[in-house]
């Protein structure tokens, strides 16, 4: 899968997460559930690929306080689908995913992409979509 600026190792782990949610739950995918099962699904198999991180889905915080892009709280809160790192810190963040099903409606948007761009300016994180 080759993504820029993700090392080798991380992105080997995030294609074995993929694999184990194609084998194992490719019916969510067939029925085109909502993407929020879809996403807690993968980080189900993410978090057992990264044992010493926190895999969380929606995640909508920086340390206690909530969480927004851009220059000002009024700009936008922030939930990225899934994001590989330790709570509580800005040290040990891996990765930020959004995750689009391949249907009609579903693409990355201007806001999808900004939301990527910011967060992973901020706090150092590979971006993946």
């Amino acid at each position: 899968m080759k993504v820029p600026g993700i090392p080798a190792a991380i992105e080997n782990r995030i294609e074995t997460a993929l694999r184990q949610l194609f084998n194992r739950d490719s019916t969510l995918l067939r029925i085109q559930v909502h993407e929020q099962a879809i996403t807690s699904k993968l980080a189900s198999y993410l978090q057992a690929e990264f044992p010493y991180h926190d895999v969380d889905v929606e995640y909508d915080r920086h340390f206690e306080e909530k969480k927004y892009v851009g220059s000002n709280e009024e700009d936008s809160e922030s939930r990225p689908d899934i994001i590989i790192h330790k709570r509580m810190s800005d040290k040990k963040n891996l990765v930020v995913i959004e995750v689009k099903k391949n249907s009609g409606d579903s693409y990355i948007t201007d806001s999808d992409e900004f939301k990527l761009s910011e967060l992973t300016k901020k706090a150092d994180l590979s971006r993946h979509s």
